[in-house]
């Protein structure tokens, strides 16, 4: 008997749908090489240099030769800068499209049949003022509940 978490195919699958979102930047899967220039990103299993964690996962036993439940996190990030230095702004644009997101999710939760059920879990605001102006990110936790391939 073969083992396979749909971890994989998860993550294809949110980076395809968040593709969807309209954005002044692009959508990355992992720690892609992107436009340096982009105001607006949104990461799939990355969040950022200072956190190498992609997901993070569990799984319960089927017995019986049942196949295994998984539950994990795929951990993911909007950023966005602003250059007018306006943190609210720049804030107000990252959730705005954290709920764009969400609504990706809420339309298609079994992410085109890979999953049972895919929803944002948590987040995390982080904001700053640097070189280019205000940047905000928010990293956010998509929940993942699935069954492992037998």
């Amino acid at each position: 008997m073969s083992w396979a978490s749909s971890g994989p195919a998860a993550m294809a699958a949110l980076a395809a749908t968040f593709k969807t979102i309209p954005l002044n930047g692009e959508v990355r899967d992992g720690p892609e090489v992107g436009d340096s220039a982009a105001w607006e990103v949104i990461t799939v299993g990355y969040v950022g240099p200072d956190d190498d964690t992609a997901v993070e996962a569990s799984s319960t036993p089927g017995g019986l030769g049942m196949r295994e439940r998984e539950q994990y996190t795929v951990n993911c990030a909007v950023a966005v800068v602003n250059g007018d230095e306006d943190i609210r702004a720049a804030r107000q644009r990252a959730f705005d499209l954290l709920a764009q997101c969400g609504l990706r999710l809420a339309a298609d939760p079994k992410l085109a049949g890979s999953v049972m059920k895919a929803e944002i879990s948590s987040w995390s605001l982080r904001e700053d003022m640097a070189t280019g102006g205000a940047h905000a990110r928010l990293r956010f936790g998509v929940g993942i509940d699935a069954f492992t391939s037998a």
